[in-house]
């Protein structure tokens, strides 16, 4: 009898395709370490209620429908790995090399990504289950990914959300050399800042993030499988939980007055290796002030970001990572 597959025998391998639905080029891929994955290619069954063929009380034959792939997948809030995923959101990033120091060692690099892409990259995931079993994900497209700053223990995670094309199960996996994951300064749970006009916002106790690319999937005639996928408006958005005091009664009078405000996610673990969030224009929407008991009293804002007139080149949000990455280039 064979063994069963357990999760801490599996391998995840991502590689940038040149084309849309075409498995990533040998030797292009790099392990990518994750949490869980629930990337699925469903076909569901149809009837096919064709009437004169058959008599009697029956269901109907069915017949294949056509396939639906995607999922979700969470994966360690780490400055390395980050960028390859803010790469699949937004589009490759501007990046300049730091200048250190006299003295220091040069090796650290600054990428800027920005939300203005009109074409966005799509990978090739292959996910090892044995040594003769591989399921290969083409035509994966970022359609968001969503995170949170609060206390908590452990290590932070990111959630990614993919549409995608197709999934073929392999005997080899065709990935060729993998390249090492680039798993390196991984973020504390509690580490995180979340600012209000370049300063820490007063009494909040958490809040959480949502990017999201709203992609829109198109039909090719003769083709089994999506043509691609079409970036939407893309929004960011989320949740701010502040305690009731005169600093939360403060965001509470922002939130009604509409007031716009600079927003920044903030996690860094040095000078040279962090990630902000920053949008220009960020506005909290209005919220009660419900009771809750006889403790400490929460209120709620949700946010969002609107268009940054300062950003002439249309990105209203600006992700900034620090680290010791080279490039995130295609290539």
């Amino acid at each position: 009898m064979s063994g069963q597959t357990f999760g801490w025998d599996l391998e995840a391998y991502l590689g940038p395709e040149s084309a849309f639905g075409l498995p990533a080029a040998e030797d292009s891929y790099r392990r990518v370490p994750f949490y869980t994955h629930g990337l699925s290619r469903n076909k569901a069954r149809e009837d096919d209620p064709v009437l004169g063929m058959d008599l009697g009380r029956r269901p109907h034959e069915s017949v294949e429908g056509l396939p639906d792939h995607g999922g979700p997948m969470s994966v360690p809030f780490d400055l390395g790995n980050l960028g390859l995923y803010l790469r699949a959101a937004m589009g490759v990033p501007v990046t300049a090399e730091d200048v250190e120091p006299e003295g220091e060692v040069p090796g650290d690099y600054t990428h800027v990504f920005k939300s203005r892409g009109l074409v966005l990259p799509s990978h090739t995931l292959i996910v090892r289950r044995r040594a003769d079993r591989f399921d290969r994900h083409t035509g994966l497209m970022l359609n968001g990914l969503a995170g949170a700053v609060a206390r908590e223990g452990g290590y932070r995670r990111l959630n990614l959300d993919w549409k995608g094309s197709n999934e073929t199960i392999l005997a080899a996996s065709g990935a060729g050399t993998v390249q090492g994951a680039l798993t390196v300064d991984r973020i504390m749970g509690f580490k995180g800042q979340i600012r209000k006009d370049a300063s820490a916002m007063a009494s909040v106790t958490a809040a959480s993030w949502n990017f999201v690319n709203n992609l829109t999937g198109f039909d090719v005639p003769d083709q089994e499988t999506v043509g691609g996928y079409d970036p939407g408006r893309p929004a960011f958005t989320g949740e701010v939980t502040a305690r009731t005091t005169a600093a939360g009664d403060a965001l509470y009078d922002l939130a009604n007055a509409g007031t716009h405000f600079v927003l920044e996610l903030v996690w860094s673990l040095a000078a040279n290796r962090s990630l902000t969030f920053r949008a220009g224009r960020a506005v909290l929407e209005p919220s009660s002030s419900p009771v809750n008991g006889p403790d400490g009293q929460e209120r709620s804002f949700r946010f969002r970001c609107d268009p940054d007139p300062d950003e002439t080149d249309g990105a209203f949000l600006v992700a900034t990572l620090k680290n010791h990455v080279a490039s995130y280039g295609l290539a």
